[in-house]
């Protein structure tokens, strides 16, 4: 199973893990999650829009599109952090 916020998100884009199984991640790991706050609940928004994505499209490109772009955010702040650490 994914351990980070990040790589459950890469793993709902790839479909390689379902919301549920995000679902249970999240839950699992409570606050020892590692990844961004902002990241992580907005993976506990996309999971419980579930069903509005499979109902409206446009909603579900909004949602995938928003979540590329927590995903770009956290890689960006990884780097910058690497940056500075050398």
């Amino acid at each position: 199973m994914a351990s980070s916020a990040s790589d459950l998100a890469r793993s709902l884009l790839a479909h390689t893990l379902t919301c549920a199984d995000v679902q249970a991640e999240l839950t699992r790991q409570g606050d020892s999650i590692d990844g961004h706050d902002e990241l992580v609940h907005f993976l506990w928004h996309f999971v419980a829009d579930q069903d509005i994505r499979k109902r409206d499209p446009a909603y579900a490109d909004r949602q995938e599109s928003e979540l590329r772009r927590h995903i770009a955010a956290v890689n960006e702040r990884a780097k910058q952090n690497d940056a500075k650490a050398t």
